[in-house]
């Protein structure tokens, strides 16, 4: 069996021995699935000592955790992977907020992330971002569509009137000149109607 305890004392974590996870970043990954601890902010330690994400766990039976407050610049990359590859797309809010309190600095990746937010219709991440000052109207540069335009052509309406109430230009047009009424209008033609 395999513990993991906090610093303070407090068991986070039993796994068996027939589990298969077989290295620190596995262990990580099952911490942050648990308890929404973002892995690139976890620190493992055995006997006091700083475990590399790609250790094998094998003979060990007690770790500790420590969670980083901040993230260093060394980690920004690994951060924004996470917000975008694993908050953004699974709506994890309590990552995400994780990530942006250490400081994940998100220039460009705010647009894709509100891309991916709306696309999967994940309203609570999407709030997150919008109360963090995330720029609604930022155009995602491989599709030219905009989040508001994404989630009207998605069928999103909750989204649509999130991102609409804290301001989105409801002009904007995606490549092709529609506007996310133009895009909500496919949704339901005419004739599905009667």
């Amino acid at each position: 069996m395999l513990y993991v305890w906090s610093i303070s004392g407090e068991e986070l974590a039993a796994v068996p021995a027939g589990d298969t996870l077989e290295s620190v970043i596995q262990l990580k990954c099952h911490l942050r699935s648990r308890h929404d601890f973002p892995v690139c902010l976890q620190q493992l330690l055995h006997a006091g000592c700083c475990l590399e994400d790609r250790a094998s766990l094998v003979g060990l039976v007690d770790l500790n955790l420590v969670l980083l407050s901040t993230l260093s610049p060394e980690q920004m990359f690994e951060a924004e992977r996470e917000f975008l590859d694993y908050a953004a797309d699974a709506g994890n809010v309590e990552v995400g907020r994780s990530l942006l309190k250490a400081g994940v600095i998100l220039v460009w990746s705010f647009a894709t992330a509100l891309m991916r937010a709306s696309s999967k219709g994940h309203i609570e991440f999407e709030r997150l971002l919008v109360d963090t000052g995330a720029h609604q109207n930022l155009q995602y540069k491989m599709q030219d569509m905009s989040s508001l335009v994404l989630a009207s052509s998605m069928g999103y309406v909750e989204i649509v009137f999130l991102l609409l109430e804290a301001g989105c230009d409801k002009n904007v047009q995606d490549k092709s000149g529609q506007t996310a009424l133009m895009r909500a209008s496919f949704l339901y033609p005419p004739w599905d109607l009667f």
